[in-house]
């Protein structure tokens, strides 16, 4: 009762001491330019961390809007890599991200030495934010034999919300061990005694992960000593640092239901008419008030309801916008996270069958996600590496958090933890005077540049085409006023194009051609920390990979040349129509199909099947088809004209009526013709390389059966109103780990641990 009636009387006080946002203004517009573009953050979920050489590192990458709480789907290009122990890059390569998810793998190489290891990955937009870090995890392949030993107990690290202790109130203190796991250590007591060995009264509160914080009334004319006990008989000591007379200390509750409520002491030399700022903040939401303090305690409170999901820092800042106090808490999401039950599981021909549903989500929220399975008593993935904690925890925090996969799932603890996490990576010099500016722009596809000449002249203003080494597929690029062009694309490893000039009279001629794909160039005025190692999170440095050159292979063939005829093949009048392609047809039509459909018949495909149908069907839907001719011969499979370029078309005819003898009428099509007797090669052929990394690799390999005791790893699953089905190779085992990371359209983060026993 008496604490209460304290509590209260502290409260009237303070709110005497807060003025309202209109005497004294927080600069919320400069707040919100700092937080107006896009941030990214991005998780990989591996399909274990421990490796043999030679091996594959499988896995899901995750790119999340940091502000919006959702997918991140405005970026195309990952690039993620292996480094060693020291920082350096070993492999790097780029993924193609589809709506803000990646799926591939990254080669370990033969006879790569036994050690630790880091994978990372990030994407070129990041790159604007001083912020954002590349995702990192560690690895280890083969059996090291480890040189670090494990760190003694013999550091204590001080922390407090405020920047200095102070003299004659109350301070919170948080201490850490550094070195501590808490699979081999425990603390056993802790005590905080004075200059005399005179223990105080101070309650202390731990936690699993080494770490504490007590409050301490500190005492003019004294000193303090932190001592821990081990359970191991260890004595660990350290004195406190020396108190100020002058300045102010915060204690903040966040375990209130409808409100966060901090405390701000001081000592009567610090009592004054100076302003201040407390600020409650987070990826742009803000909310601040102003005050002075006049008395020795001040409580402020934030409603509950103005915390956003996950990590909220609170800072306290004098008038001249410089921070004196902050703190990192967590605000439990109001959305449950999901769950998972089993609702079917059946074995089957060597494999089992799972039918599964997801809980606590909405019927409208479809899930994406990845599962690693694994067989083995002892799982050979790192649980703590959640994308709970790469997405909700690590973006805040300029310290290592514990590696414990359910360290967030405790309030108390986690509550520690923050505490002694310190402040976080948001510094308000940069917040009030250096906005972010796009230097690094959006990736939508691999960059490649070139020259094109002919006779050694540069090639002005043309329009320069690339066919896939099938011919289906094409797209065409323009040089400048210097016989140059930029451009960006789909490209993957090992695709084959065959390039050529494209003249106006739709003329095919052989370049001289110098080109470079080079998605990792940066321009001239990209600048990156400096990789001192792994641990500074920094991005790698600029490597310019020029790839082909003038000697790239030429193609030992001709092609297309454009058939000159003035001539119809088919007499057109009532009842014949007819296409003569051009480039500016190809521009809006750029398959035959879309030719076709434009003369009225009715075109659908059902994946590798093609139905062709005629202009006005009687009763049923589509009628008599109409007969489709491909130079003169007459085509039974309509699928040969599936993705068919325009631009290989000389001339299309065709008729309605059915003159040929066919209700349905007629198409006539007519290629290009080649111009053999030239002999001419109007053809360069390219391979491209440094692109994204080919699919096809993993879309096999995540298929394929696993080995007795390995690891098998699904990349990609998507539930319909919550349920979701997969299968995998029966092991000799009666309990399967899965590890399953993943998110939904909505923004629920999936980090779920599940053993699945089987009778």
């Amino acid at each position: 009762m008496v604490k209460s009636l304290t509590f209260l009387i502290l409260l009237f006080w303070s709110s005497y001491s807060i003025y309202s946002q209109d005497s004294i203004k927080f600069p919320e517009d400069q707040f919100a330019r700092y937080y107006e573009l896009p941030r990214p953050l991005v998780h990989l979920h591996l399909n274990k961390s421990k490796f043999s050489s030679p091996d594959k590192i499988w896995f899901t990458a995750y790119l999340f809007d940091q502000t919006q709480g959702i997918p991140f789907e405005w970026e195309r290009t990952l690039y993620c890599g292996l480094y060693d122990e020291n920082g350096k890059q070993i492999t790097e390569f780029s993924f193609l991200l589809e709506n803000g998810i990646a799926s591939g793998n990254i080669p370990i190489m033969q006879n790569l030495t036994p050690g630790i290891y880091f994978v990372k990955a990030y994407t070129n937009w990041m790159k604007n934010f001083k912020e954002s870090v590349p995702f990192s995890q560690e690895i280890v392949v083969g059996s090291p034999s480890l040189s670090k030993k494990t760190k003694d107990l013999d550091s204590i690290v001080i922390t407090s919300e405020a920047q200095n202790l102070v003299l004659n109130t109350s301070n919170t203190i948080g201490f850490k061990i550094e070195g501590f796991n808490s699979k081999s250590h425990s603390i056993k007591e802790v005590r905080l005694v004075d200059k005399n060995d005179k223990e105080t009264e101070s309650p202390v509160l731990t936690n699993d992960y080494g770490e504490g914080k007590f409050t301490l009334f500190y005492q003019d004319n004294q000193t303090y000593t932190l001592e821990i006990r081990m359970e191991n008989g260890d004595l660990l000591k350290k004195e406190l640092p020396a108190a100020n007379s002058k300045g102010i200390t915060m204690r903040t509750n966040n375990f209130l239901r409808d409100k966060v409520v901090i405390n701000l002491t001081t000592n009567k030399n610090s009592i004054s008419d100076n302003e201040y700022f407390l600020a409650l903040h987070k990826n742009g939401a803000l909310h601040w008030k102003g005050f002075s303090i006049s008395q020795e305690n001040t409580l402020i409170s934030f409603p509950r309801k103005n915390l956003s999901p996950g990590i909220n820092v609170i800072t306290l800042m004098d008038k001249e916008l410089n921070p004196i106090a902050e703190r990192m808490i967590f605000n439990e999401p109001l959305n449950q996270t999901p769950e998972m039950e089993f609702e079917k599981i059946e074995s089957k021909s060597d494999s089992i069958f799972v039918s599964a549903r997801f809980t606590n989500l909405p019927v409208n929220d479809s899930v994406k996600f990845s599962i690693s399975i694994d067989p083995s008593d002892e799982p050979k993935h790192d649980l703590s590496n959640s994308i709970i904690s790469s997405f909700l925890f690590k973006p805040y925090s300029k310290r290592e958090l514990p590696k414990d996969p359910d360290f967030n799932l405790q309030p108390g603890q986690l509550d520690i933890t923050l505490f002694n996490k310190g402040w976080s990576t948001f510094r308000w010099s940069e917040i009030l005077n250096n906005p972010p500016e796009v230097n690094y722009k959006l990736q939508n596809g691999i960059r490649f540049q070139g020259e094109v000449l002919l006779d050694n002249e540069p090639q002005a203003y043309k329009d320069i085409i690339f066919f896939k080494d099938n011919i289906m597929d094409f797209f065409i690029v323009q040089t400048d006023s210097l016989g140059k062009f930029n451009s960006e694309e789909i490209l993957f490893n090992d695709e084959v194009f065959k390039v050529s000039i494209l003249e106006e009279d739709e003329t095919l001629i052989k370049p001289d051609l110098f080109i470079a794909f080079n998605p990792f160039a940066q321009n001239s005025n990209d600048s990156f920390p400096t990789l001192d190692s792994i641990s500074n999170t920094g991005y790698p440095e600029n490597i310019g990979q020029i790839l082909k050159d003038t000697t790239t292979e030429e193609l030992e063939e001709v092609l297309i040349t454009a058939r000159k005829s003035e001539e119809n093949r088919i007499a057109t009048g009532a009842a014949y129509e007819k296409f003569k392609v051009t480039p500016e047809l190809v521009k809006h039509n750029p398959l035959v199909t879309d030719l076709i459909r434009k003369a009225g018949f009715k075109v659908r495909r059902n994946g590798y099947s093609l139905h062709i149908g005629p202009k006005s069907p009687s009763n049923s839907p589509y009628g008599t088809p109409p007969k489709v001719y491909l130079n003169d011969f007459e085509i039974f499979d309509n699928s040969e004209l599936i993705n068919m370029p325009l631009s290989s078309i000389d001339e299309i005819y065709y008729e309605h009526l059915g003159v040929e003898g066919n209700k349905g009428g007629s198409i006539h099509i007519f290629e290009k013709v080649a111009n053999k007797e030239k002999g001419e090669k109007n053809f360069k052929q390219i391979v491209v390389t440094n692109a994204y990394k080919n699919s096809k690799d993993y879309q096999q390999k995540s298929q394929a059966k696993s080995k007795s005791n390995a690891n098998f790893w699904i990349p990609q699953l998507l539930s319909n109103h919550g349920v979701f089905t997969f299968s995998f190779p029966q092991q000799e085992a009666n309990s399967y780990h899965l590890n399953i990371q993943g998110f939904s359209k909505n923004g629920r983060l999936i980090s779920i641990k599940k053993e699945l026993r089987v009778n």
